[in-house]
């Protein structure tokens, strides 16, 4: 499988995804106003949470597949990071538009009309909730995709609340409102964490933050019997999309051909035990050199 067929592959999961969280957002906010449901109005933002995923992440193979160019050398994936803090964005408000809400009803009485269709929608959305995560893990699996596989765990665990949900509603038919508000309060502060999720997962794009370790790098550097010794190991960008530089001590004796031919052997090592590799730059010092 070569790299856009993947990416086609990868990008349809995407777009199903999106139509069955979406599906699932649009009935539970319908149903929740429909009936004065905070808690599933809530949920609703929450489903909806993964959409907004699903978006980042149609947005970021779309620009994973964007080669650099004269005016972006190192490609155009921090471009990513305006979507992801724009979703944390529209996630805290969410939060926020919920438990003012709740918090503003918690000082009055509580009535929620109830009837079967409330407890339908949420239980077919946890149906749709079970099978767009198995779709969605299975396909990560396939393609080898990492975004794939750690959505699929987000939309399963999506499952949870939306069980926490069900049990609100449940208390609501027996004339006890309150625990609504309660649960929707609770998601509220789910969906506000996700937001920070995303925040801290992306905050790393800002900082250039270390992608691999570098006593593996070393390793595997080391594993060579002509290198001497190795330093100055840097690794930045994201898991699919990886900079790495390095320099490697040889014998000073060694030619620059046979210098050049050992770090293509290295980096084709490197490649191999890192696949998220996207550039290595390796250079290539005498052993005792005193600039070191």
């Amino acid at each position: 499988m070569n790299r856009q067929e993947r990416y086609v592959g990868i990008t349809r999961v995407l777009w199903l995804t999106l139509a069955g969280n979406g599906a699932v957002a649009a009935a539970k906010y319908a149903c929740g106003i429909t009936y004065g449901s905070l808690s599933l109005q809530a949920d609703a933002f929450h489903s909806l949470s993964d959409g907004l995923s699903n978006v980042a992440g149609l947005v970021g193979m779309r620009l994973a597949m964007k080669p650099p160019d004269e005016e972006h050398p190192y490609g155009h994936r921090k471009f990513e990071l305006v979507v992801a803090l724009g979703i944390a964005m529209s996630l805290f408000w969410a939060a926020w538009h919920v438990a003012a809400e709740a918090w503003d009803r918690l000082g009055g009485q509580v009535q929620i009309e109830m009837g079967v269709l409330p407890f339908a929608v949420i239980i077919g959305t946890i149906a749709v909730n079970i099978a767009v995560s198995r779709y969605e893990r299975r396909a990560g699996e396939r393609y080898g995709s990492a975004l794939l596989v750690s959505d699929a765990a987000h939309t399963a665990s999506d499952v949870y609340v939306s069980f926490t949900v069900l049990g609100s509603l449940a208390a609501s038919a027996l004339g006890i409102g309150v625990l609504d508000l309660v649960a929707a309060l609770g998601v509220a502060l789910v969906v506000a964490v996700q937001g920070y999720r995303i925040v801290a997962r992306n905050a790393s794009l800002i900082s250039d933050e270390r992608v691999i370790d570098q006593r593996k790098i070393e390793r595997i550097v080391r594993s060579f019997r002509r290198v001497k010794a190795c330093h100055r190991i840097r690794s930045r960008g994201i898991s699919d999309e990886i900079f790495l530089d390095l320099h490697l001590h040889v014998d000073p004796e060694m030619s620059v051909r046979e210098a050049h031919a050992l770090s293509h052997e290295v980096e084709a090592s490197l490649r191999d035990a890192f696949p998220g590799l996207h550039d290595v730059t390796i250079h290539v010092e005498p052993e005792g050199d005193p600039e070191d």
